[in-house]
């Protein structure tokens, strides 16, 4: 089988405050193991590349992966009927995400959210029960939580799809979702919203349930206890009442804590209502499935209110949470309050507090003036969001006890998740006034009563602070809480008045009435222009009991700036003002484009196009046969384009293109036409080395993060030549350089095997067709020596082409171990580099270790020769920064511990524990080998313990590393501090199953490296044992200045040799290090 290697994003895990017990704490460092739906396997690394290996029976899938700004998506050819079909939740896909949820989860299985057509629901038999399978139904959508391990995946997706997918799934499935991670986003606070009136007028939520889905709450703390009525785990969250985040507390005390620890001085919103804990966030990381059963839990347990202080970024359309917050709270009534999300910017409050019907929550300070951190609105469609804010900064509630941040039994945080809990604990007042109102009642009397701040627009504030005194003394309300008028598309000349009533409810006995104020904003922050948006009259009488409305029309063809227009409609009388927010989006310039994509036949094709900004912003469309769009809609500007179109299933017809520089002004439709391709063909002198495939990599150079993509054609899998084309003028574009590489070797059991590596790099165009001739003389020979290590299975090696864009590209072929084998490589081009890597196992289910070389440039004419999986694998210091640095408040334990013989950088397979003491107390502990532990600030003395275990290897099967040193943390967020590691690196003479022969005396080079230059050696012993450990013998050691060397006779009986050694520097900083089955003896 062939597998392919193309490169992509790692977001880097962030940092926690130090805290003051030890914590588990997180994974950070190494590849990411990324799983597509699809059953292919993606490794990210931490460098930014990722390895593409298509899963079992998938060896004939050619691939798309794109990357900008935006992130990654690695797209299989098979998966574009669905995705064109609307089936399958793009971020299924984005391997930037996937890297990043798999990282929190610290797994790799597939996690999947899937959901009925419209008013339907999914019995669990709809997926095929399986091995390694798990499926849990979702009441609150009638879908179904779907996990499998990863190496099962494959069968999964032919489950859903069938055999030969096509445009829709199996089982009475609508979509195939991401089950996807949101993030969890009181002394003076409390009585900023008017709460405590509201407690002197009787209402303190007495008979209110209000749930809080969240991290657990703390129900041995003084101010929850007896408080919580009901609560439940979903998902992986584990017990809840054991918050070992310390957020679930701190926002239950906030809506509904007694204070009895500060003696009843610092009450939660809503001091006698029954608190829901649903615990549904195991980290600060909460899996959208487990949301979804909280919320079901929630409503059918009764809750009048739920908070969720958990979001993420909203995307188009309608999400599974966005679904269940609109059906549960049309079904029941419920009042779900959301926070609005600590992005800042405009148009980024989260998703579920998107939703219609949520009640999304800014933050204010305690002058009521909207955070820096609090996300802004409006909506994507114009719709105002946030509606409402509370207080969020620096807000005082009960500290969990497993908390690992601060100490006592209060915490300040300052979030929107602090803001919400306020709205809810409000919201649970009102109701307990109002046991009848439904969840919309209570929104639309929060936000009608809220206390504007004079600051800040709508689209940061909504209405403005809540004010819950004011909101149990009302009697008129508007009946819904908002007015949004639908988004008015450009060009805006033929734009039509829209008209949307305002309707008011009377619940006085005598008529009331309103005068009427309309203040509306446009983009530009002033005034919109006279005209845009009208009343019928200043004012409306509203009868007794009953209602009125009033028409609010706006016209955007009355001539102003493009963009959101937010405000207020007020309605005054005697002793009451209500304000009603109202949005519209008047929509920039933008220009509809559609794909019309042809295969080589001519017959309709489906199409795929990645369309890149300046900004480097990215939009990725889809298209299907006989589908007339548009399928994009995008602003005025140029775009970089790559795209590809084929047939349904026949994917030798595809083809790929690159539009340099796309005006969608003047491109109303982007031909996609593989006839207008030409195939990439090249001739070799050894023609019995069948091609294995071809990747075309263009990046464009002007756009931020350099936008690159992968074209991938699996060549001896589809039987016919990759085709390519180039569309727009025919000019040069400076900005624009492509990497055209293709590979050939010959069978996986040849006896010599051999193989060709082969890359052009083309500048200012990316080329429709590529036809080359290599001759012998053209080529460098590379013989490769590959040791046998372990595990089942083969390796793969392949070498990756490093243009002058800096790109890498490659296919693999499977090979047995030990192997010789040659590669000839293509050179003479002076800015193309190759590196080698070389994988031991390849199946998701297999032990792996993954090997890097140096990028190296190979002369045309000469012959170069290789050792590659020979030991002694061990830990190496590399890197300014190394094993060990401190940075932001956090020490990152990030070591290299299998490194091989040559020193090449290696990954591998394995498990292991990191322990990190200061000052002889355990500050953090994890079951990994690359953690991130909190750290507090001054001078100590460290210690840090890493073991590793790699039972399928059959050398370097254990591995144990103390580090010992005195470390002082910089200040601020950019200075880093290495820890002065060290390392010892054996050297002996291995052969091709790294042994040497037994009864024989060898030498052995000895090399101490260190992570801080001014680091000396002050005493370095080794030992050796030839029981795994059990016993050591010490040995001689010659040598000075970090080279040493011993001699040993090995013993006459086959076996393995281990290995310990112990350093000590000028400074005294210590390393004490031991390896298990070093290398084979016999």
């Amino acid at each position: 089988m062939a597998a392919l290697l193309s490169a992509a994003l790692a977001a880097p895990a962030g940092a926690a405050p130090p805290p003051r017990a030890p914590v588990p704490v997180r994974a950070s460092g190494a590849d990411t193991a990324v799983t597509l739906v699809t059953g292919d396997r993606v490794a990210v690394a931490a460098d930014g590349r990722a390895r593409v290996r298509p899963g079992p029976g998938r060896a004939g899938i050619a691939f798309f992966t794109h990357r900008s700004a935006t992130g990654t998506v690695v797209v299989p050819r098979d998966a574009v009927p669905l995705l064109a079909a609307g089936r399958l939740d793009p971020r299924l896909f984005d391997v930037t995400a996937l890297g990043a949820a798999n990282r929190a989860r610290r797994g790799d299985a597939v996690r999947l959210v899937l959901t009925p057509a419209r008013g339907g629901a999914l019995a669990p038999r709809a997926v095929p029960r399986a091995a390694g399978r798990t499926v849990t139904p979702l009441s609150a959508i009638g879908g179904l939580a779907v996990r499998t391990d990863a190496a099962r995946a494959a069968a999964l997706w032919r489950d859903l799809t069938g055999a030969r997918p096509g445009r829709t799934l199996a089982g009475g499935v609508d979509r195939v979702w991401f089950d996807g991670q949101r993030r969890i986003s009181l002394d003076r606070s409390v009585p900023q919203t008017g709460a405590p009136a509201a407690w002197q007028a009787g209402y303190e939520g007495a008979g209110v349930k209000v749930a809080v889905l969240d991290t657990g709450v703390d129900t041995t703390h003084p101010d929850l206890a007896g408080r919580v009525v009901a609560a439940r785990g979903f998902g992986d969250a584990g017990d809840p009442a054991e918050d070992h985040v310390g957020h679930g507390t701190h926002v239950a005390a906030t809506v509904g804590g007694s204070g009895a620890a500060a003696g009843g001085t610092r009450r939660g919103m809503a001091p006698r209502a029954g608190l829901l804990n649903g615990k549904v966030c195991s980290s600060e990381q909460c899996d959208e499935s487990a949301i979804l059963e909280g919320m079901a839990w929630a409503v059918a347990e009764g809750a009048r209110v739920v908070n969720i202080s958990i979001g993420a970024t909203d995307a188009p359309g309608i999400d599974p949470l966005e679904q269940a917050v609109e059906d549960l709270s049309a079904r029941h009534g419920t009042l779900f309050v959301v926070s609005a999300g600590n992005d800042g910017e405009a148009r980024t409050v989260n998703s579920p507090a998107t939703a219609d019907s949520a009640l999304a929550v800014a933050a204010v300070d305690r002058a009521g003036v909207v955070t820096d951190f609090s996300s802004r609105g409006l909506r994507d469609d114009g719709a105002v969001k946030p509606e409402i804010a509370a207080p969020g900064l620096e807000i005082t509630a009960a500290r969990s006890s497993l908390s690992p941040d601060g100490e006592g039994p209060y915490l300040t945080l300052s979030g929107t998740s602090m803001a919400s809990p306020h709205v809810a604990g409000a919201a649970a007042l009102l109701a307990g006034q109002h046991p009848d109102w439904t969840g919309a009642q209570l929104k639309a009397a929060l936000v009608g009563y809220a206390a504007p701040g004079t600051r800040d627009p709508v689209a940061a504030q909504g209405a403005g602070q809540v004010d819950v005194a004011a909101a149990t003394g009302a009697a008129v309300l508007a009946t819904t809480a908002t007015v949004n008028f639908p988004a008015q598309a450009w060009p805006h000349g033929d734009d039509r008045p829209v008209t949307r009533a305002l309707t008011y409810h009377n619940g006085t006995a005598a008529p009331v009435t309103l005068a009427l104020r309309w203040e509306m904003t446009g983009p530009d922050g002033r005034a919109a222009p006279r005209g845009m948006f009208t009343t019928a009259g200043g004012a409306v009488t509203v009868p007794a009991g009953a209602t009125a409305a009033v028409p609010l029309t706006a016209d955007t063809a009355v001539a102003g700036p493009d963009g959101d227009y937010a405000g207020v409609v007020t309605a005054t009388a005697p002793g009451l003002r209500l304000r009603t927010p109202v949005g519209i989006l008047r929509d920039v310039e933008r220009y509809a484009v559609r794909l019309e994509a042809r295969d080589r036949a001519g017959a309709p094709a489906y199409g795929v196009a990645a369309l890149t900004d300046k900004a480097g912003e990215t939009v990725v469309a889809y298209s299907s046969p006989g589908d007339r769009g548009p399928h994009v809609q995008l602003p005025r500007g140029q775009y970089a384009v790559t795209a590809t179109s084929g047939g349904d299933q026949e994917q030798r017809d595809a083809a790929w293109f690159v539009h340099p520089s796309l005006d969608p002004a003047r491109t109303p439709v982007l031909h996609l036409d593989a006839r207008a391709a030409a195939p990439v063909q090249v001739t070799v002198p050894r023609p019995e080395a069948e091609e294995l495939g071809v990747v075309m990599a263009p990046t464009f150079t002007d756009r931020p993060e350099q936008v690159y993509a992968e074209l991938t054609h699996p060549t001896a899998e589809l039987g016919g030549p990759a085709y390519a084309a180039q569309l727009g003028p025919k000019i040069r574009y400076p900005f624009l350089r492509t990497l055209v590489h293709t590979v050939r070797s010959t069978p996986e059991n040849t006896e010599r095997p051999f193989g060709y590596q082969l890359a052009w790099g083309v500048r200012d165009s990316f080329p429709t067709g590529f036809r080359r001739t290599v001759r012998e003389a053209d080529l460098a020979t590379v013989t490769s020596d590959v040791a046998h290590t372990g595990p089942a299975g083969g390796y793969q090696s392949t070498q990756v082409a490093w243009g002058p864009i800096e790109v890498a590209a490659g296919y693999a072929r499977r090979r047995p171990r030990p192997v010789v084998e040659t590669v000839y490589h293509l050179s003479g081009q002076p800015d193309l580099t190759w590196q080698s890597v070389v994988v031991d196992g390849w199946a998701p289910d297999e032990p792996q270790s993954l090997t890097e070389g140096a990028p190296t440039r190979y002369e045309a004419g000469r012959a170069y020769g290789e050792q590659w999986g020979r030991g002694v694998y061990g830990p190496a210091v590399t890197g300014e920064f190394g094993p060990v640095q401190v940075q932001d408040g956090s020490m990152l334990v990030m070591p290299y511990l299998f490194f091989d013989g040559a020193g090449r950088s290696a990954y591998s397979t394995h498990y292991g524990t990191t322990a990190v003491r200061r000052d002889g107390v355990l500050l953090g502990e994890a079951d990994d080998t690359f953690a991130e532990v909190p750290v507090p600030a001054g001078p100590a003395r460290y210690q840090v313990d890493v073991t590793a275990h790699r039972p399928d290897f059959e050398v370097s099967t254990e591995e144990r590393v103390r580090w010992t040193f005195a470390l002082t943390p910089g200040t601020g967020p950019d200075a880093r501090v290495a820890g002065p590691a060290s390392a010892v690196r054996f050297s002996p003479p291995l052969d091709a199953r790294n042994a040497t022969p037994a009864g024989r005396t060898i030498d052995v080079p000895v090399v101490v490296t260190h992570q801080a230059p001014e680091s000396r050696v002050q005493a370095v012993a080794a030992q050796i044992s030839y029981d795994d450990g059990a016993t050591w013998t010490d040995l001689r050691l010659t040598g000075s200045g970090g080279r040493y060397a011993y001699t040993t006779a090995n013993p006459a009986a086959a076996g393995f040799a281990s290995l310990r050694a112990t350093v000590t520097d000028r400074a005294g900083n210590t390393t004490e290090q031991t390896i298990l089955r070093a290398y084979r003896i016999g």
